[in-house]
């Protein structure tokens, strides 16, 4: 969405679940990471004809911690929907500032490099 068209992306996957991991190390760690919904142009939605809902059903087989998150939060803070919502707007917050990050770094130290 916001890279150039000419642009390649090289990105390390442990980094980035490393990243993903620390939404969900407790209570806390969600709502400081994930305090906002995805846009609305999103279309974001756990209805049947959306593949949202089974990448939430998947994390939450994969990740321990996001499951105790979720259940400490939903019902008790948050709707189901608004917690999903949260999440992955943190979640592509996280990736995109991962794999983005090559690209500032490179671009920072070409800067450094010319006299």
């Amino acid at each position: 969405e916001d890279a150039q068209s000419n642009s390649v992306f090289r990105w390390d996957l442990s980094r980035i679940q490393s990243a993903a991991d620390k939404l969900t190390l407790d209570k806390e760690s969600y709502l400081l990471h994930c305090p906002e919904p995805l846009p609305g142009s999103v279309g974001f939605s756990l209805e049947d004809d959306k593949a949202f809902g089974e990448w939430a059903a998947a994390l939450l087989e994969w990740s321990p911690s996001l499951r105790q998150v979720r259940y400490r939060l939903v019902p008790a803070l948050l709707k189901e929907e608004v917690f999903w919502s949260r999440y992955f707007a943190g979640l592509r917050s996280t990736i995109r500032a991962e794999v983005f990050r090559d690209e500032d770094e490179g671009s920072n130290g070409s800067e450094e490099a010319v006299p």
